[in-house]
């Protein structure tokens, strides 16, 4: 199971798609060229811009988590991901008191920015493995990333998550992990 751009490490991975014997992917940046591809690519130009002009030191977890629920990307997740996401994305501070961004705004954002000539890379077709793409819901405008019908898009095993954002498996967990039994069972006799 990956997500975004892991999801796209996998495939890109030239051991990555043959050590599984399924790849489940949760809204990967894939497009193809064309509007697709200048509409993803324009959302990480704009994403990359927001990550550097993000905050990297707060006086305690707390802060960064009083701060999440403003952010619209993160208007529809489950009670404890502000906590949570605060706790796992800061660490203490090298020197000083306080808290600082383990991954420092400029590294995410550069991935950003060139996340999305690497998702016109992929040919799903040519991976061994049964591949399901669990995306979001594609009907909503987006407030992050743009969420496409991978069906149409690529032609791949696609279902997405009825009222997400790319951030769905925060927002609607227990949905998430059915949709990934439902692929994965059979496959592995579970």
């Amino acid at each position: 199971m990956f997500h975004s751009l892991s999801a796209l490490a996998a495939l890109l991975s030239p051991r990555g798609s043959s050590r599984f014997e399924a790849l489940a992917l949760f809204d990967p940046p894939l497009s193809r060229p064309g509007p697709t591809y200048d509409m993803a690519h324009a959302a990480a130009l704009r994403n990359a811009a927001h990550t550097r002009r993000r905050a990297t030191m707060f006086r305690s977890p707390q802060e960064l988590a009083e701060v999440l629920p403003y952010l619209p990307p993160f208007q529809r997740v489950v009670p404890g991901f502000f906590d949570l996401m605060a706790r796992t994305t800061l660490r203490k501070c090298d020197e000083g008191p306080g808290y600082q961004l383990r991954c420092p705004p400029e590294y995410e954002a550069r991935i950003m920015e060139s996340v999305t000539a690497f998702g016109v890379a992929v040919d799903p077709a040519s991976i061994p493995r049964p591949v399901r793409v669990i995306g979001a819901d594609p009907t909503p405008p987006f407030p992050y990333w743009p969420a496409f019908n991978f069906a149409e898009l690529l032609g791949i095993d696609y279902e997405f998550v009825p009222g997400t954002t790319h951030f769905l498996q925060m927002e609607k967990p227990e949905e998430c992990v059915a949709r990934l039994r439902r692929f994965i069972d059979p496959i592995v006799g579970g």
